[in-house]
C-alpha cells in the first residue's frame, strides 16, 4: 500500500507488476533514481 495526501483512494483488481516499485517510489518521494541506484543491484 501506498498512502499519499496527493492520491485518490482507490483499489486495483488486475494484476500488476512489481518492476518500477523502486522507480515509482523515487518518484512519489521526488528522488532521483541516480542517488539510489549505487544501493541496488540495477535489475
Amino acid at each position: 500500500m501506498i498512502s499519499s495526501s496527493d492520491m485518490t483512494p482507490g483499489l486495483i483488481d488486475v494484476p500488476v507488476s512489481t518492476i518500477d516499485v523502486c522507480p515509482t517510489l523515487c518518484e512519489l518521494a521526488g528522488v532521483d533514481m541516480d542517488e539510489v541506484a549505487p544501493w541496488t543491484d540495477r535489475r
